[in-house]
């Protein structure tokens, strides 16, 4: 369990992510998944969803789009860039 200062922090991370994500991706919403029950800790899935969403009012594909390493690398600059702001 988190105590209320680390609660606080890593919301307010997941919000930067969250502001970061829809600046760059520009999604219709985004999906929430939190977990963290095989060990002692939690992560926050923050998937970007779309009009066109191949799988509309349906959880996330656990296997989502393949994309190249050299586009990877540019979303990964284009997020880093939005949450410096």
């Amino acid at each position: 369990m988190l105590e209320p200062e680390e609660f606080s922090g890593y919301w307010a991370d997941v919000s930067a992510v969250v502001r970061a994500m829809e600046q760059v991706y520009k999604a219709c919403h985004l999906n929430f998944s939190m977990l963290g029950s095989a060990m002692p800790h939690v992560h926050t899935h923050v998937v970007p969803r779309y009009v066109d969403d191949e799988r509309p009012g349906l959880p996330i594909d656990p296997v989502g789009p393949t994309i190249g390493e050299d586009e990877l690398a540019r979303q990964v600059e284009q997020l880093r860039a939005a949450i410096a702001v």
